[in-house]
């Protein structure tokens, strides 16, 4: 028989150490989430593990290198009503001191991570001292001995469930998401300049031309054939716009810069990056020293691009070979993103 508690602010710690003795106990709880009750125990609940994050960015402390999809994903919904299933990449993480028996489980059927809406999520599980698990499903009412209630009523329904297998997303089911979750699933290639004014945008433009001809779309398509492109620069403004000479050098090759504007660098913008690539070396160790796991080259190789500013239409021309070269070059390592 489960005991139930009705979820109120003023009594907040109370239920919360109430809940965190019962779980030390072993018993397995229902706590409410956005999307209804939710099954929570100290030990692995059903077929799916599903760890419950305390806020979105401890995430890294399980999957260090998480894929950029899932950044994507993890960025626009959570918290939220999204479950992050992955099939590897936690073999340098938290997981890797659990328990033998866990990680055999978690070897053979993958780990999985939600960080739901609730009020009880960030206190409990922060404090707790070992993994807090879901259940993937609604909760079986015989195995729940004591349960919060937080007045919505609110039947429970499952969240999106996303797979991540390499660097590719699946959705396994879509739960109660809106059908944009499926824009976030396109590979991002993301150019990066100094002002993000010439060099950069020129490439974004030239990227997109040539993916779009290639898959034979509209550039407005790519997403749905699974690309989206970005620009940005180390030291760029937010909202400048392109240089004159490289809208005409764009516009020369059929590109329109005319709606460009400039964009700094972020950690956020670069996290969600599949792959970024570089105009110069000092523009690659820049982001390496920040960040070392990022997955940036160097455009032309071994080459820099030189800026063009302020030497002329000539100058932006010949950049312009340069990026249509070495794009050519990149593309069949870009269709495999």
């Amino acid at each position: 028989m489960t005991v139930w508690t009705t979820w109120q602010p003023d009594r907040s710690a109370e239920i919360l150490r109430e809940a965190h003795n019962r779980l030390l106990g072993g018993e397995v709880l229902s706590l409410p989430s956005e999307t209804g009750p939710l099954a929570v125990s100290a030990q692995p609940l059903g077929e799916r593990i599903v760890v419950a994050l305390p806020s979105p960015q401890t995430i890294f402390d399980w999957i260090p290198e998480l894929p950029a999809v899932g950044v994507r994903l993890i960025q626009q919904y959570w918290p939220g009503p999204l479950t992050l299933w992955l099939t590897g990449g936690h073999e340098a993480g938290i997981a890797s001191v659990l328990p033998t028996d866990w990680r055999q489980a978690i070897a053979q059927r993958g780990l999985a991570f939600r960080a739901p809406e609730a009020d009880w999520v960030e206190p409990l599980v922060k404090q707790f001292p070992g993994p807090v698990f879901l259940s993937d499903d609604a909760p079986a009412s015989d195995t729940i001995t004591w349960g919060v209630d937080d007045g919505l009523g609110r039947a429970s329904e499952p969240s999106a469930l996303v797979k991540l297998v390499g660097r590719r997303a699946v959705v396994v089911r879509q739960g109660g998401l809106a059908p944009d979750l499926h824009d976030f699933l396109p590979a991002e290639i993301l150019f990066v300049c100094t002002g993000n004014t010439c060099r950069s945008p020129m490439t974004k433009g030239l990227c997109e031309k040539l993916l779009a001809d290639h898959l034979g779309c509209l550039i407005s398509e790519l997403p749905k054939c699974g690309f989206r492109v970005q620009s940005a620069g180390l030291a760029a403004m937010m909202g400048d716009g392109p240089s004159p000479e490289a809208v005409q050098t764009a516009g020369e090759r059929g590109v329109d810069l005319a709606g460009h504007q400039s964009q700094p660098v972020s950690e956020a913008l670069v996290r969600r990056a599949d792959r970024i690539y570089t105009m110069t070396a000092a523009h690659y160790r820049w982001l390496k020293s920040a960040l070392p796991s990022l997955p940036v080259e160097l455009l032309a190789g071994a080459e820099d691009i030189r800026d063009p500013m302020g030497l002329g239409l000539e100058s932006y021309q010949l950049c312009a070979v340069q990026l249509w070269d070495s794009l050519n070059a990149r593309l069949p390592e870009l269709l495999e993103l």
